[in-house]
């Protein structure tokens, strides 16, 4: 029915059609018919302005396709646009969520360009400068998520941005640690382990147990064994804490059983004493 009415009206008439015929294709998964016709409204649609709601309706759903599409160079070019002009608004924390993780999601996508062993010295050098500048605007934008989603009472927080704001204190961590800030990330980390575990009056939520686990992985390429080690043992005793329910959430990296597998092996198997022995040097036989 859009197809027809956009085809009997090729004026202004169509306006009004272009947007919800996207959406429809999404929801068909005819994705590239979707941001063709998205960026027929953004880019060369001769009757439709910035200022426009229709510009403005197409623009975030033209980002946001390419974004869950993966597509996070192009997703990158269209959040930066929506977050500048309507990020102030009722949308802006979820764009730039959007914003921020395309820029985390490149970083990663960078990585694998990087270890490629062919590639020329210079180039590795750009593309870890580029990494780098990319990994520094997700943190920041992770932070203005943060600090705009925190800032709202609990209960005036939909699901979807329950979720963003919990993942943006975990990815800005996750950005400090794969710069190297071990330091910054250990601190980030423990805000997102103290906010989740039961703090605020919920139930722990696993998110506080990845944290632990990467504050352990921060103290140990900092060669603080010791420290590691206790920090383990608190993950231990929150992993008992939380309901065997909550790690059914399809977004978490691991479920109960890889938690459990994980935090009984760093135990038993003495890994922090074993790190510690390979990293000291021999004693000098008599």
């Amino acid at each position: 029915v859009l197809q027809r009415l956009i085809a009997e009206y090729p004026g202004k008439e169509q306006i009004p059609a272009l947007v919800p015929l996207a959406r429809a294709y999404i929801a068909l998964k005819q994705f590239d018919d979707a941001k063709r016709v998205l960026m027929g409204v953004v880019t060369d649609h001769p009757a439709i302005k910035p200022e426009s709601l229709d510009y403005q309706e197409a623009l975030i759903e033209l980002g946001r396709l390419l974004y869950h599409r993966k597509e996070f160079e192009p997703a990158i070019e269209r959040l930066t646009e929506a977050v500048d002009r309507y990020g102030s608004g009722p949308d802006g924390p979820a764009l730039e969520f959007m914003l921020a993780d395309s820029y985390r999601q490149s970083a990663i996508q960078l990585e694998g360009l990087i270890k490629q062993p062919q590639l020329p010295a210079t180039k590795r050098q750009a593309l870890s400068a580029e990494r780098a500048r990319r990994l520094e605007m997700a943190q920041t934008t992770f932070d203005k998520v943060v600090a705009a989603l925190s800032a709202r009472p609990a209960s005036g927080l939909n699901d979807l941005e329950k979720l963003y704001l919990r993942n943006a204190y975990m990815y800005r961590a996750d950005c400090a640690y794969d710069l190297g800030r071990y330091d910054q990330a250990i601190a980030l980390y423990s805000i997102v382990a103290n906010r989740y575990s039961a703090t605020t009056g919920e139930p722990p939520q696993p998110v506080a147990l990845m944290a632990l686990v990467q504050v352990v992985n921060a103290y140990c390429e900092e060669g603080k064994l010791q420290e590691a080690r206790a920090v383990n043992q608190g993950a231990q005793a929150l992993f008992k804490r939380i309901s065997p329910a909550a790690f059914d959430d399809p977004s978490l990296p691991m479920n109960r059983q890889l938690w459990a597998d994980w935090l009984r092996f760093t135990s038993d198997f003495n890994l922090f004493t074993q790190k510690r022995a390979a990293a000291e040097p021999a004693s000098a036989t008599p």
